[in-house]
């Protein structure tokens, strides 16, 4: 068994890629509508390609608006929140209220925890 919060691989027959099983909080206001009292989402993948997440991904899976998730996705690739913020052209005090938006959104309070968080739900995507 998995530790919290770590992917489990399922591999599979050749040529078929294995699968990656995460499960997540579905802690975002969209998961809440759309499955009710769900505490968890359980998501399966193809194990992917580039290493890279997919902001839509994102806004798809916890409800994050556009700006919010590119931001997540910067900070996924390890950028730290200036520069995310100069990247974007954002002010440094609307990446802090934007990224206080994703914690709420995604049940987290730290930025590791998000990370953390975004490299378990998609991993090697």
């Amino acid at each position: 068994m998995a530790a919290q919060g770590l992917p489990v691989t399922i591999r599979r027959a050749l040529p078929l890629r294995p699968l990656i099983l995460s499960i997540v909080p579905a802690a975002s206001l969209s998961a809440q509508a759309e499955f009710g009292s769900a505490r968890v989402a359980v998501m399966v993948h193809n194990a992917g390609t580039d290493g890279t997440i997919a902001a839509a991904r994102l806004v798809e899976a916890y409800g994050l608006t556009a700006r919010e998730a590119e931001l997540a996705v910067l900070l996924g690739k390890g950028e730290d929140l200036a520069g995310a913020a100069v990247q974007m052209a954002l002010s440094a005090g609307t990446a802090r209220q934007y990224l206080k938006q994703i914690f709420a959104k995604l049940g987290v309070q730290r930025q590791a925890e998000l990370v953390r968080l975004l490299v378990a739900s998609f991993p090697q995507e």
